[in-house]
């Protein structure tokens, strides 16, 4: 993103060098020494010694990514403090280790500093170089995080409630964008000359936030700031904001929410590091270290049951189960499956021996995956099972939320080259436009059809961004539907999260694991949800397997991670009712 546009003033806090501000430290809570440690996989007897600026690596994938550690010699069982600190834009980890200082406050105060290197060919400022992307969707530098703490969990004894992210510019975007999307793994972000509002991203929960901007800033848009501002105070539920010696504070909030402008342009402000650091140690992460025990899941004779599925498959991999138990206890089942799966390059690609397919044959696919689709909701539920196909483009649905909302510009699939359903006999409607505002009403439509008692949806922490957008639309035409009745209960399923499910990647799964039952990971965030599990019986489970098994095009490329959904159990997040305020006010700002 070019980060050109609007002018106007950041968020008010007049002194950000050590005078007023330093007194009074924007009025930031000093509570959190009382919040107990989470001791890594790495805290063990004996001393670890000091690193200095040591350079280490780790694998992402296919590229192997690159990071600097500042740790103090210390005793291997106690938790340490982590502040990880992004670069900007054509920056290095060394020039920011030396510019912020904070590889010799983590030395004076006790904690581990990382400063990452970014990834190539970022495009910003009318050119090209090293940095962060600043889009929630593009998850390579969040992978990349995710696997250095890994590493750095494994090999030091961390406190995995008090890990921390801030960065300059491009990379004061990124950290950002961090606090949106890990925040099952961050405590506290601080972004520094660089925000913007995160629309169409969905918080894991309340995220303690310090913005640092200069009122002189001519590279980063105050306005932007002012947006990343207005955004977390709304996410963390605050209330009206007041000034404190200049910065600006927000009441009542869930997390703290701390605004503040300096006389800087756009440059690491004086004293920002010890500021920022203050903020962190009073911010640790709360709430409980592990999800409760999902209890069992009750249902009411004939429900009525809705089932969300971006693609062909994912219906059986997240309810296959459930599905069939609603029917056997005299219950209906319909299953909205928004894509035909046509956008899987990789599967079209061995389809067709072909590196660079046609539009039509990446029609054919889809029509080849609808085929699997129908045979698998036979073998579920006897032709008992409403499938409603939307069509809309598989691997498009979430720029639908923003930048494709209305039909006067309707997305145009990278694959089909259609902007409308080309599977005129099998779309509900095939003249439908590519367009957020239309895939939103038609799904209202289904559910004023169905009526359902049970809506089961994609979980909008979900990974793929086609899972995360599926939740979204699902919850905003909630919103737009007026049942006759109370509102449905709602439960969420995960399809795509890192290193899950266990066995993913096994060419053979182990002989017991369809007898094992399967949990949503420990990492994905409670967000202080329940969370609800069905145990199948062995003939569902013989279904489940029968109707994955139909699914021969999925079979060829991701067999490992289809077995790895056959299990005993089938886990879930009940969603509450104020998820779906939350969702519809995030789409709403993002089609503005």
């Amino acid at each position: 993103m070019t980060i050109q546009g609007r002018r106007a003033a950041a968020v008010l806090c007049a002194l950000v060098l050590l005078g007023a501000c330093r007194r009074e430290r924007a009025g930031v809570s000093t509570a959190g020494a009382d919040i107990a440690s989470e001791p890594s996989a790495g805290c063990r007897a004996g001393v670890l010694p000091a690193l200095r600026g040591e350079r280490q690596s780790v694998r992402v994938g296919t590229a192997v990514r690159e990071y600097l550690v500042d740790a103090p010699a210390a005793p291997a069982d106690r938790p340490l403090p982590v502040v990880l600190d992004f670069h900007g834009f054509r920056g290095s980890a060394a020039r920011e280790r030396w510019s912020t200082g904070f590889a010799k406050l983590a030395a004076r105060e006790g904690f581990i500093a990382v400063s990452p290197e970014g990834h190539p060919g970022v495009h910003l400022l009318g050119t090209t170089g090293t940095g962060w992307s600043m889009e929630p969707a593009d998850t390579r530098d969040v992978d990349f995080v995710r696997a250095l703490l890994d590493r750095l969990e494994r090999e030091r004894c961390v406190d995995r409630r008090r890990v921390f992210a801030t960065g300059m510019s491009n990379g004061g975007f990124f950290a950002n964008v961090l606090g949106c999307v890990l925040g099952d793994r961050l405590a506290a972000v601080a972004p520094v000359a660089g925000a913007r509002a995160l629309d169409g991203c969905v918080p894991a929960g309340p995220m303690p936030v310090l913005l640092l901007a200069g009122r002189h800033d001519r590279v980063v848009p105050p306005d932007l700031v002012h947006g990343a501002r207005d955004w977390w105070a709304h996410e963390n539920g605050c209330g009206p904001a007041l000034d404190a010696s200049g910065c600006m504070r927000f009441t009542g909030c869930q997390a703290d929410v701390v605004a503040c402008e300096g006389w800087q342009g756009h440059w690491w402000p004086s004293g920002a590091s010890e500021r920022i650091w203050h903020f962190f140690r009073s911010h640790p992460r709360r709430g409980p270290a592990v999800a409760r025990a999902p209890e069992p899941l009750a249902l009411d004779p004939a429900e009525r049951l809705v089932v969300v599925a971006p693609h062909p498959d994912d219906e059986t991999l997240g309810a296959g189960g459930l599905i069939q138990r609603v029917l056997a206890q005299g219950g209906s089942v319909r299953v909205v499956l928004l894509t035909a799966g046509d956008g899987y390059v990789e599967g079209v690609e061995r389809e067709t021996g072909r590196p660079r397919p046609r539009s039509a044959e990446f029609v054919a696919y889809g029509e080849r995956r609808l085929g699997e689709e129908r045979a698998a909701l036979r073998l579920l539920g006897d032709g008992r099972i409403r499938l409603e196909f939307l069509g809309f483009p598989d691997g498009g649905l979430e720029p639908l939320l923003t930048s494709h909302w209305q039909r006067l510009h309707p997305e145009r699939s990278p694959t089909t080259g259609a902007t409308d359903p080309p599977y005129d006999s099998e779309a509900r409607d095939p003249d439908l436009p590519y367009d957020g505002a239309d895939l939103r009403a038609e799904l209202a439509r289904v559910l004023r059809e169905a009526d359902p008692t049970l809506v089961v949806l994609p979980d909008p922490l979900d990974r793929h961004p086609d899972h995360r957008a599926a939740g979204l639309f699902t919850l905003l035409a909630l919103g737009d539907w007026r049942p006759r009745g109370p509102l449905p209960r709602l439960l969420a399923y995960l399809v795509h999260w890192p290193d899950w499910p266990p066995g993913w990647q096994a060419i053979v799964p182990p002989p017991d694991a369809a007898a094992q039952p399967l949990a949503l990971p420990a990492s994905l965030p409670t967000r202080g949800l329940a969370r609800t599990m069905l145990t199948l019986t062995d003939a569902e489970m013989a279904r489940v397997h029968a109707a994955l098994a139909a699914y021969v095009t999925q079979q060829d490329v991701m067999r490992p991670l289809l077995a790895a959904f056959e299990r005993r159990t089938e886990p879930f997040t009940v969603l509450r009712a104020d998820a779906i305020e939350r969702a519809g006010g995030m789409i709403e700002r993002g089609r503005r």
